[in-house]
């Protein structure tokens, strides 16, 4: 087998175990099945691997049907889990219904949404608007359509967990990512909500406000996050701290995340606005 990418590197047990949630316990609560949505790289292959370690089984869903393949066949070799995988896309009209085919005989304890997507444009309005609805598709009604389909599951039966994966850039507006900040926004108060309305029915919601992170996605954007002096946090190390959070909602910021909520407390809005805009454009450009 090919030298597999870091983010499908094994936790060590005895690191999970001193984490305090690898155990019966989190599977009781929130097995047998867990659905990764996103799976294929990344975050989402890092819980996939870790939950798995945990004696999970999974439904892995990704658009990338090869990291989707690779990423099940490894840790079907490291732990003997049951994965299921459906490849699809999530910017359909009913982006459900392929994961409903997959997940209706099982029952699915867990539910984990991280895809994204953030393409830099110019300005919203010069760029086309599929770019922009896209983003809106992927980071805010797909997750909307899962979370009420699975959560209405989960309320029904008295226990669960959802997690979602929220973003930094969504703290304040970022020219250049209009959509994408909305949506992570979106992302975060709508966990915050769910949170407010499952936990009294046993279902535990989190939202984990990610920061840059070292995924194949921003590195085919360009990013250099094999540079170690590229200030990221690796999947494997985000995926541990929001298991080890589910139960602790609803907001996690992994590896210092909260940078940004930190940096902005004290400006006004428009100099958070203006700020956050030119972070992002000197990362775009590699300064």
């Amino acid at each position: 087998m090919a030298q597999r990418p870091p983010y499908l590197t094994k936790v060590k047990t005895e690191e999970l175990i001193n984490r305090g949630w690898m155990s019966m316990t989190l599977v009781e609560k929130y097995g047998p099945w867990a659905l990764v949505v996103g799976g294929s790289e990344g975050v989402g292959a890092a819980f996939a691997a870790q939950l798995a370690q945990a004696g999970f089984h999974l439904v892995l869903s990704g658009h990338e049907s090869p990291s989707l393949v690779q990423t099940a066949s490894a840790i079907v070799e490291d732990t003997g889990a049951k994965v299921r995988t459906v490849t699809h896309d999530l910017c359909i009209d009913d982006p459900l219904q392929p994961i409903r085919r997959a997940t209706d005989d099982l029952e699915i304890g867990l539910l984990i949404y991280t895809v994204g997507s953030v393409v830099p444009a110019p300005s919203f309005v010069d760029a086309p608007l599929e770019l922009g609805l896209r983003a809106m598709r992927l980071n805010a009604l797909g997750q909307t359509s899962f979370a009420h389909h699975f959560g209405g599951r989960m309320k029904s039966r008295g226990r669960g967990g959802i997690i979602m994966i929220g973003s930094n850039g969504g703290i304040c507006g970022i020219g250049g990512l209009a959509c994408y900040a909305a949506a992570k926004a979106y992302t975060q108060i709508f966990a915050e909500g769910l949170w407010a309305e499952l936990k009294p029915f046993g279902v535990d919601v989190l939202c984990a406000v990610l920061g840059p992170t070292r995924t194949p996605f921003l590195g085919r954007l360009g990013v250099p996050i094999d540079d170690p002096a590229f200030a990221g946090a690796w999947p494997a190390d985000t995926a541990a701290v929001a298991l080890e959070s589910l139960g602790n909602g609803p907001v996690v910021y992994p590896g210092g995340s909260d940078d940004v909520v930190q940096a902005t407390a004290g400006l006004s809005r428009a100099d958070a606005v203006q700020w956050a805009t030119e972070r992002v454009r000197a990362m775009s450009v590699g300064t």
